[in-house]
């Protein structure tokens, strides 16, 4: 993954202000990199259209994006359980132009597609064996382990939107809203799919 982030010593800065913003640190590494990269790049909109939804699109609202999506196979993921698709191409510039695009009160984004995970109390006993050895960051990619308080919730992979989620994130989203695919269903109890 190719991360462009601050320069020495603007990274407490930069995570001030993003703090100021409602973002809070993410339990994924690459995550905070992403956002940290978006939050310190300068826009560019060549490739960015604003989204129109259509009669048939279903509309799911966050605190600033209302997410255009399919009805019956979206769930809801918190901020801090999203994971970017990794090998993503990530364009900081487009990210940031999304950015400045919800900044400036635009509302609209298409949901991303994402393989969605239930997190059970096995995955918070080997995320804790993990970082007590040392290994949470290495093998996990976590800059912390689940707790039983995570149990239950889910965690996304991105697989497309990357952008979109990152500008979202960057913005002080506390959650975005994903697109299940039907491999990943039965990864999510019925009644939380919307």
């Amino acid at each position: 993954m190719r991360v462009l982030g601050p320069g020495p010593g603007a990274k407490g800065r930069l995570d001030a202000a993003l703090r100021r913003k409602g973002y809070n640190p993410q339990k994924f590494v690459a995550t905070d990199a992403v956002i940290n990269a978006v939050m310190s790049s300068e826009p560019s909109c060549r490739h960015f259209a604003p989204p129109v939804p259509d009669e048939y699109a279903a509309l799911y609202h966050g605190r600033r994006a209302i997410w255009i999506g399919s009805p019956g196979v979206m769930v809801r993921i918190p901020s801090d359980n999203v994971l970017f698709m990794e090998g993503n191409a990530w364009n900081f510039a487009h990210a940031a132009c999304i950015r400045e695009y919800l900044e400036q009160g635009g509302r609209f984004l298409k949901a991303p597609a994402a393989r969605v995970y239930r997190i059970k109390a096995k995955d918070v006993k080997y995320s804790e064996r993990q970082a007590r050895a040392g290994n949470l960051e290495y093998d996990l990619g976590m800059a912390e382990a689940w707790t039983r308080a995570d149990v239950g919730s889910y965690y996304a992979q991105l697989l497309d939107g990357n952008h979109r989620a990152a500008a979202a994130l960057a913005v002080g989203e506390p959650f975005i809203w994903v697109y299940v695919g039907p491999d990943y269903r039965g990864n999510v109890f019925k009644k939380d799919l919307k």
